[in-house]
């Protein structure tokens, strides 16, 4: 295929995503969603942050959101990316749709599957795969990059912290996937119905949002270039399955494994991880921008 050729296939127009276009669905509509969003999460997460730390400091409950090892403040209290904004992140997901939903008077049901059929099979299938897959490299990465390995209890050492560790990262992923690979490529897509573009701009701003990720910001060129890809991916699997399911067990396996397997310092602070290392590149104040082994 020549360069011009791939070019117009690449820039070509989606009969899916002018299916979307109806009603009041418009550049004015899709420009106010985005804003609205982006202006609501940061406030929703301000004050649901102000509001749990009072609360947990007039109660005394620090102890009880700390996943028993007691090393610090606790997830849902100490940091800033905690169990309660997991939380936030999948209502606002959610309540965005159904509004998406109610401006282009579709049913919602529509905007949770997209349109097609969810598959349970799918989401396991993933999820299972890629946590397999994360594990069977960790012992690379602990090998090549880190030191001070410790092994702890972590979520581990609690059955109910555990299982609310799991159910608020199900709801944080499918609340992103539901608006990043649903609801804002389906938003954009009506007023510019190319797939692959629109795909492009999505997972760019998906890896923008994630910037103040402070494992992230540590090293912020690979760490962009990662989200962006698994952005471009999960768009990818959408597409294939027609459905959120395989993108939503991706995103779901990779957080939980990230959160509740093992953790890097310099990076996340919390104790719900049954391994915590240092990694050398990072606490030297290197990056992995040139080197051979992130790639």
């Amino acid at each position: 295929m020549s360069v011009g050729a791939w070019a117009r296939a690449a820039l070509a127009e989606s009969a899916n995503l002018q299916d979307w276009r109806v009603g009041r669905w418009r550049f004015g509509w899709a420009l106010l969603a985005t804003a609205a969003t982006i202006v609501l999460f940061v406030m929703l997460s301000i004050g649901a942050s102000i509001a749990l730390r009072d609360l947990a400091t007039m109660l005394d409950l620090g102890e009880l959101f700390t996943a028993a090892t007691g090393e610090r403040s606790g997830i849902l209290v100490g940091n800033p990316f905690s169990l309660a904004n997991f939380l936030l992140i999948g209502l606002v997901g959610l309540a965005l749709t159904w509004a998406a939903a109610a401006i282009q008077g579709r049913p919602l049901r529509e905007w949770l599957t997209l349109g097609g059929t969810f598959s349970s099979g799918r989401f396991w299938r993933m999820a299972g795969a890629f946590a397999l897959l994360q594990m069977a490299m960790l012992p690379l990465i602990l090998a090549f990059t880190a030191e001070d390995v410790r092994m702890r209890p972590g979520a581990f050492a609690d059955p109910l912290f555990l299982l609310a560790c799991v159910a608020l990262i199900a709801v944080q992923t499918y609340g992103e996937e539901l608006f990043f690979r649903g609801f804002l490529y389906h938003a954009w897509g009506a007023v510019w119905p190319r797939p692959i573009p629109v795909a492009i701009g999505v997972s760019a701003f998906f890896a923008l949002v994630h910037a103040w990720n402070p494992d992230i910001a540590i090293d912020p060129l690979p760490g962009l270039l990662s989200i962006f890809l698994f952005g471009l991916f999960a768009q990818w699997l959408v597409a294939r399955t027609g459905s959120l399911d395989a993108a939503w067990g991706l995103h779901f396996a990779i957080n939980l494994v990230a959160l509740l397997g093992a953790q890097a310092t310099p990076g996340y602070v919390g104790d719900a991880s049954i391994i915590a290392y240092t990694d050398s590149v990072l606490a030297s104040g290197g990056s992995y921008a040139a080197n051979p082994l992130f790639y």
